[in-house]
């Protein structure tokens, strides 16, 4: 997954409210702040909601993978507080280029976007 850059940190409001809380504290604190946030991977952007229902078209995926694949998973989930399917579906976000997702998409395209750049498996 891509690294964010320092822009779309400062815009984060999560940024803004840690900033508000420890401008009392050094600009050191700030810039090891910035550092620890540059690290974190950019997620895929999340579904609007309407209740407890998501507006985005939702399918489901059953998959099986290396257990260390699954550890790393599960800890990267809890690390930053989102479920393993946020951290898999932004994984397959970053690896397609950061298509437009489902409810991105305006009235006039017909559906989901078929990339045929598939890459080719390394023996």
């Amino acid at each position: 997954m891509g690294l964010r850059d320092e822009d779309t940190i400062r815009k984060d409001p999560r940024f803004q409210r840690l900033r508000e809380l420890i401008c009392k504290q050094s600009p050191e604190t700030i810039e090891q702040l910035m550092s620890c946030m540059r690290d974190m991977p950019e997620l895929s952007p999340p579904s609007p909601k309407e209740g407890k229902r998501f507006l985005a078209e939702r399918d489901k995926l059953s998959v099986t993978i290396d257990t260390a694949l699954l550890d790393l998973l599960e800890e990267t989930a809890a690390d930053l507080g989102i479920p393993v399917s946020r951290v898999v579906e932004s994984a397959v976000w970053q690896f397609y280029d950061k298509p437009p997702l489902s409810f991105q998409k305006s009235s006039e395209d017909d559906g989901p976007s078929t990339n045929s750049s598939f890459p080719e498996e390394q023996e």
